[in-house]
């Protein structure tokens, strides 16, 4: 999927159905993503690796990316989770690794020691990230690029799991050396910070699946897709969200997918590519129902993220 990769929360929700008001919320669109999502797919990816094929969630009805293509994308977070002593814990959180269940994300480079996430990604509200690795530079994710290694991540102090708002983290990494394939993305700045980018075409990239149900075949990796971003408005006649969020539209079956949590939705603004979006959520009902996929909007983050670069 775009390199938005993806804690997406894109976990499903436990109920697809519609509410009363006819809205989804973000709490039925899923919770505990590690579990449900990041885990289960970090072993999968991790098999089809050593199998000589990528087997993984994707961006759906997306095109394959280029090596360097999107410079400021890392490969999706590696993430070495310790699990809790508690009845919450369920399947394979239970498998222990050397240092616990390891769980996938995407993430978007921002300088030589930054890097930008989704909150649900360092913790979903049941199992938290210890250790962060981020691989830049590769199509792949459990070998090959520049790999750096991290135990600092910064959540937003308010990060509300259940409604998804203020999810972005930051990742404080080692430094990290730009290249043709390796380099960050630019943040908003100027006129763009006042504009919603509705009716913009926007580009989401990640490691997800490409379509629901799907599995990624040997020759694809890193993928993207091109996606219309909507109105609140408009978005908010099938999810509730707040103007700290934005979406994309669902139409023609497009959209971000599970796998792609955490990865950038970016504008191509005087040439350059913009981070304007970090992958937060889908719909429970799949990738491809029509309905909105929902990010985190990067403007109203602007000096919160300046504060700690």
């Amino acid at each position: 999927m775009f390199w938005l990769l993806h804690l997406l929360l894109l976990g499903r929700s436990l109920s697809a159905d519609l509410g009363d008001a006819g809205l989804l919320s973000t709490e039925q669109v899923g919770q505990y993503y590690h579990q449900r999502v990041g885990i289960p797919m970090a072993e999968a990816m991790r098999n089809a690796e050593l199998a000589g094929r990528n087997n993984t969630n994707r961006i759906t009805n997306g095109s394959r990316t280029p090596l360097g293509a999107f410079p400021f994308v890392r490969s999706k977070i590696v993430l070495t989770l310790f699990t809790k002593a508690s009845s919450r814990i369920k399947g394979g959180l239970l498998i222990q690794l050397e240092s616990g269940p390891t769980s996938m994300c995407t993430c978007s480079l921002l300088s030589s020691t930054r890097a930008v996430t989704a909150a649900h990604c360092v913790w979903d509200g049941q199992d938290r990230g210890r250790t962060f690795t981020a691989v830049f530079g590769s199509t792949k994710i459990f070998r090959g690029g520049t790999r750096v290694t991290t135990n600092e991540a910064l959540r937003h102090k308010d990060y509300n799991r259940r409604t998804l708002i203020n999810d972005i983290a930051l990742l404080m990494l080692p430094t990290v050396t730009f290249s043709a394939n390796v380099a960050p993305v630019r943040l908003p700045s100027g006129a763009l910070l006042k504009r919603d980018m509705a009716g913009r075409a926007a580009q989401a990239i990640g490691f997800g699946l490409t379509k629901d149900g799907g599995r990624v075949t040997n020759d694809q990796f890193l993928n993207h897709v091109t996606l219309k971003v909507i109105s609140n408005e408009v978005c908010g006649r099938t999810f509730y969200i707040k103007n700290s969020q934005m979406c994309t539209s669902g139409a023609g079956g497009k959209g971000i997918c599970f796998g792609d949590s955490g990865g950038p939705l970016v504008i191509t603004h005087e040439k350059k590519h913009v981070l304007v979006g970090v992958s937060s959520f889908i719909s429970g009902r799949g990738c491809q129902d029509g309905l909105p996929a929902g990010f985190t909007r990067v403007t109203t983050f602007i000096p919160w993220i300046q504060s700690h670069m």
